[in-house]
C-alpha cells in the first residue's frame, strides 16, 4: 500500500546510517515524507543533555538528503 504523505520526526543528533535506512524504508510507503526536527531546546528537554550538533548544522545535513 502506498499512502499520500508520510511524516517521521527526529533529532537525528548524530545523524547515522539507522536514520538512513528508516527514511528509506519510510520513502516506499509514501509518495512524499517529510522529516520533522527537534530543536536543540527539544533535545536538552526531553534528553537531560545538549545535542551533540546545532539544530542548523543537522538540518542542514538532512536538507542534503
Amino acid at each position: 500500500m502506498n499512502y499520500g504523505t508520510g511524516i517521521t520526526f527526529g533529532a537525528f543528533d548524530p545523524f547515522h546510517w539507522g536514520h538512513l535506512r528508516l527514511f528509506i524504508r519510510a520513502a516506499e510507503q509514501c509518495e512524499r515524507l517529510v522529516v520533522g526536527l527537534s530543536t536543540d531546546a527539544d533535545i536538552a528537554w526531553r534528553k537531560g543533555r545538549r545535542s551533540r550538533f546545532h539544530q542548523d548544522d543537522r538540518a542542514l545535513a538532512l536538507s542534503q538528503l
